[in-house]
């Protein structure tokens, strides 16, 4: 047909190692509190993201097939760390508590600089 693009499985396998290799997120169990305390948190006074969409879209792996959702994901870690008491959520070594979420906010802001047109 034409106009109609066929997507086969193999080729999202590079779109995944791709997102993969370019940020590093959170253990599946923190993730899921982290989630949890944005929700609570964050997303009950700024109503931004539509919980069940995003939660979905989690499970079915997309944050690891679009670097743009992957961003939105570590994003909403930095700041569910900010209420987080899971040492996880600290930068590795450091003991001080304004470090919390630094991992996840330095992954999107370099990839936003390495990427910013002159």
């Amino acid at each position: 047909m034409i106009g109609t693009l066929t997507v086969f499985q193999w080729m999202d396998s590079l779109e995944d190692e791709h997102t993969q290799a370019l940020f590093h997120f959170p253990e599946p169990d923190l993730m899921d509190e982290l989630l949890k305390l944005y929700f609570f948190h964050v997303n009950m006074f700024a109503p931004i993201l539509h919980r069940p969409t995003f939660e979905g879209d989690i499970k079915s792996g997309l944050h690891l097939r679009d670097p743009d959702f992957g961003g939105v994901v570590l994003l909403v870690c930095a700041l569910a760390s900010r209420f987080s008491y899971d040492r996880r959520v600290l930068v590795k070594g450091e003991t001080n508590w304004h470090s919390a979420g630094w991992n996840w906010f330095k992954q999107v802001s370099d990839v936003s600089r390495a990427t910013r047109h002159p």
